[in-house]
């Protein structure tokens, strides 16, 4: 079951995505009372000053141009600008997948980042096309080879993020052109690169 800010989140992006939207289309998509969406409604109107209306004649519910009071802001959590980085380098990472790996589940996450960087300090211009792409692999063997591949799939194909592979193995640490071997545990291999780091 959806938690209320999951709810808040869903309304929000319902009402991005369809303009209208009729309420029993909040009600299926929420599976929630009638009850629960006229208090859902309330806290976003009177709480954090959605500006939702219903129109009677659309026959639903629509955002309309805010005329009074503070901006309206979903509750969310909070990223330094690095973990907004990390952040928008998956995003862009997942938008390169073919679409049948993911489908729509991945969908509701990227509007959310979108969502949140949009009153980030950060424009999401900047960092939605990484410069570079730096991937740091801890233990991942041949035996269950699945990250394995991947990370060398991204190494290989995502030239225009000019990625780099750390691969952190204490037994099979070699990789294709442009890993960095690290023969050594995950620990010790996170201490070398922090050492390294605080040198430059």
């Amino acid at each position: 079951m959806m938690s209320q800010n999951e709810r808040f989140y869903r309304i929000n992006q319902l009402l991005q995505d369809r303009k209208v939207v009729p309420r029993q289309v909040f009600l299926d998509e929420l599976g929630i009372s009638l009850a629960t969406f006229k208090r859902d409604l309330e806290y976003l109107r009177d709480r954090l000053n959605a500006p939702i209306e219903y129109d009677r004649e659309a026959g639903g519910y629509r955002f309309v141009q805010a005329h009074t009071g503070p901006k309206f802001e979903l509750p969310g959590l909070w990223f330094s600008s690095s973990e907004v980085h990390a952040l928008l380098t998956m995003q862009h990472l997942l938008e390169q997948l073919e679409p049948s790996l993911l489908g729509a589940q991945i969908a509701p996450l990227l509007s959310r980042l979108h969502t949140m960087l949009d009153t980030s300090d950060v424009p999401a211009e900047q960092i939605g096309h990484p410069k570079r792409l730096v991937i740091i692999e801890m233990g991942a063997g041949t035996a269950i080879a699945t990250i394995r591949r991947l990370n060398e799939r991204i190494l290989t194909q995502q030239q225009q993020l000019n990625p780099s592979l750390i691969r952190i193995n204490p037994t099979e640490p070699d990789g294709p052109a442009g890993t960095i071997s690290l023969q050594t545990g995950a620990l010790n291999g996170l201490q070398l690169i922090q050492s390294m780091c605080q040198l430059e």
